[in-house]
């Protein structure tokens, strides 16, 4: 531009523009790096969706709780649930429906799952919308 026009005040400006653009990809580059880092959930992945799908494809999961999803990379996804199925009797079929049904419907190759009949035995768990049903012994004083 300055070599067929003489316009000097282009120079400082495409620098700015160029400025500009490699102060914005770096920001990005750097929120994406620390949601990564801090093991922040993907912005893809819809919690209520992979419980909905979980339940309806297996007949003996009767709730999904505690789940928490984070990524080691963009294309890397690891979570860890709870699973409250409904009996025991078909735990490694059930184990492998829940692998593989992450895996095909939404990419998640690793995942550490607890399975638990009727109730979570973590303290102070529930499950959405159901407050956690106490043992007998448990009840607090009235």
């Amino acid at each position: 531009v300055i070599l067929f026009t003489g316009w000097t005040p282009i120079d400082p400006l495409l620098s700015m523009f160029v400025a500009l653009l490699i102060t914005i990809n770096a920001v990005r580059i750097v929120r994406q790096s620390a949601h990564i880092l801090l093991e922040g959930t993907p912005p893809d992945i819809d919690i209520d969706l992979i419980r909905d799908t979980l339940v309806e494809a297996l007949p003996s999961v009767t709730g999904i709780h505690h789940v928490h999803v984070w990524s080691l990379s963009p294309a890397r996804q690891l979570m860890t649930l709870h699973v409250t199925v409904s009996h025991l009797g078909d735990y490694e079929q059930t184990l492998t429906g829940i692998h593989r049904t992450l895996a095909e419907h939404f990419g998640i190759e690793h995942a550490t799952v607890q399975i638990e009949l009727g109730r979570c035995a973590a303290p102070h768990a529930s499950s959405p919308g159901r407050p956690e049903a106490r043992p007998p012994d448990t009840q607090p004083a009235a």
